[in-house]
């Protein structure tokens, strides 16, 4: 276990190389976001996701959310081709948001395409930004926390005996909104959303935003 201290929107760029360097070999690390703390590892990398379930003591074949760095990703990603679909997502993103979006193709890793939607994050977090640059690919994104506990909004919230399996710890104090990301879920008409979760962004402002869009 290796605690390196950061500013979250200010991050040094040796510990964004650190933690990059880490995740590029399929090792999981820990960092703030703009909600609550996550774990992170590579998306198209089976041994990363199997040391993320065993962090969280998840069962395997759950979903996982993925974090890009742009819309496109998220359209490639899940082979939606939607005019309507970019110009929401340019609306609603980046923030503190999960979208659940229909798959339409296949994804290079199978593990992807056991899943009918895949959940994709696009923070507005300048740490977030910077390890998705550094890193070159998206990466998966999950609560730092094991399955069914809290969310963490500070590392001193989390057990030392669940710090202590990290390689990486990336701690930037606690996290801006100290709520979790809201959740929506794309209907299958391709031309509607319903709420999964109300968190950081009241879902009165995203319908509002969608509509307008």
């Amino acid at each position: 276990m290796n605690i390196i201290k950061v500013d979250q929107l200010q991050p040094d760029h040796s510990s964004v190389i650190a933690a990059a360097d880490l995740l590029l070999q399929g090792m999981p690390i820990l960092h703030p976001t703009e909600t609550v703390y996550g774990l992170a590892g590579l998306y198209n990398n089976m041994y990363a996701i199997r040391r993320l379930n065993e962090l969280k003591s998840r069962t395997p074949g759950q979903p996982y959310s993925i974090m890009v760095n742009k819309v496109e990703e998220m359209l490639d990603m899940s082979g939606v081709q939607s005019i309507w679909l970019k110009k929401v997502l340019n609306r609603i993103f980046p923030g503190a948001l999960t979208i659940l979006i229909p798959r339409k193709k296949k994804l290079d890793l199978p593990y992807w395409n056991q899943f009918k939607k895949i959940g994709f994050r696009l923070p507005d977090h300048p740490l977030c930004n910077q390890l998705l640059q550094e890193v070159g690919t998206p990466i998966i994104t999950t609560s730092a926390n094991r399955s069914g506990d809290r969310p963490a909004v500070s590392v001193n919230d989390l057990p030392p005996e669940f710090l202590e399996k990290i390689p990486l710890i990336l701690d930037g104090g606690p996290t801006i909104s100290r709520k979790p990301s809201t959740i929506i879920e794309m209907n299958d008409d391709f031309f509607s959303f319903h709420l999964i979760r109300e968190g950081a962004i009241p879902w009165q402002v995203l319908e509002k935003m969608i509509a307008d869009s």
